[in-house]
């Protein structure tokens, strides 16, 4: 009894590294493989960004409505932050990744994965300056050191004119 307790609190953490925590029905090696490609497309380069963005599209163009549905949430994720990127490179390749995906999956499923997903990422924001803002009453040198290395970070990054 004791084992199925601990595998059920072994889930719900899983669960909270997912794009909205929700539980995915699909298939298990599928959902690893989406997930990390998720995770991936998330930072690096735009040359990986892209590859991840095609592997998406590819795939999306192989599992149709019911199939991909549970997937659907970790593919709107990437396609909407690379969306905002301001190079047009990016823009045109989410814009065309998202009409795929769209026929693929239908208006209705994506659109309410969008909703989704928008959802958790106000959800997460509203956390994070919960947190900075509790950081700034408790520890007010350590949100210093933090902005301070932001800022060198942004200085170092910046291109040289």
């Amino acid at each position: 009894d004791n084992e199925n307790e601990d595998s059920e609190e072994n889930e719900d953490d899983a669960n909270q590294d997912k794009p909205n925590g929700k539980q995915v029905s699909g298939s298990p090696l599928l959902t690893f493989v989406f997930d990390q490609m998720s995770v991936l497309s998330k930072g690096g380069s735009h040359i990986k960004q892209h590859a991840i963005m095609r592997w998406f599209a590819a795939i999306t163009t192989k599992l149709k409505g019911a199939k991909l549905k549970p997937y659907l949430s970790y593919i709107v994720g990437p396609l909407v932050v690379l969306s905002r990127s301001q190079h047009e490179g990016d823009k045109k390749l989410a814009e065309e990744v998202t009409t795929i995906v769209i026929n693929a999956a239908g208006v209705p499923n994506f659109t309410a994965a969008e909703a989704d997903f928008k959802i958790f990422e106000k959800e997460r924001e509203i956390e994070r300056r919960a947190k900075n803002k509790a950081m700034a009453v408790h520890n007010p040198v350590g949100l210093a050191k933090k902005k301070l290395a932001r800022r060198e970070k942004l200085k170092k990054n910046r291109p040289q004119s």
